[in-house]
């Protein structure tokens, strides 16, 4: 197997993180395998196991991808706008998308620094934003999240 040039390398790598960041938006994180993002991008998925070594390394590809999609579905004016902004994203695929995304790194066998990561920097932006009674919304949302999730 002939070696690629340090750029080449790079030059992979940037499609490949694209391809992840695409194929998250349109079948979502539990659905994104290798063999998924192999067929998407026309590559083997030996080919990418040498870019990502693991699952987790998909979800890097997403960092500062999704969170501001998520947000942007988010009313921080004030409390009762979060909840009720929140309550009506449930219904939008992508604002689910990153919310399962989220849940499943939290909850999962394996909780992730990802899901940790992200639940943290939700938490800090909604108390910035909010105030620190903004904890208890957090946490009536994400059951609630949970909740429309299991139901759906």
């Amino acid at each position: 197997m002939a070696r690629i040039s340090a750029a080449q390398r790079e030059e992979n790598l940037a499609r490949y993180r694209q391809g992840v960041v695409e194929l998250f938006w349109q079948v979502g994180w539990d659905e994104l395998t290798y063999g998924r993002l192999s067929e998407h991008l026309g590559v083997r998925s030996s080919t990418l196991q040498a870019y990502f070594p693991n699952r987790e390394a998909f979800g890097d590809c997403l960092k500062g991808k999704v969170f501001p999609v998520f947000i942007g579905f988010l009313d921080l004016s004030s409390r009762q706008g979060l909840v009720s902004s929140w309550t009506q994203a449930l219904e939008e695929p992508r604002f689910r998308m990153v919310l399962e995304l989220l849940l499943g790194n939290l909850v999962g066998k394996y909780p992730t620094d990802l899901g940790r990561q992200g639940l943290a920097r939700l938490n800090t932006l909604l108390t910035e934003q909010l105030g620190e009674a903004a904890q208890q919304d957090l946490e009536l949302l994400l059951g609630r999240s949970v909740l429309a999730i299991a139901q759906s």
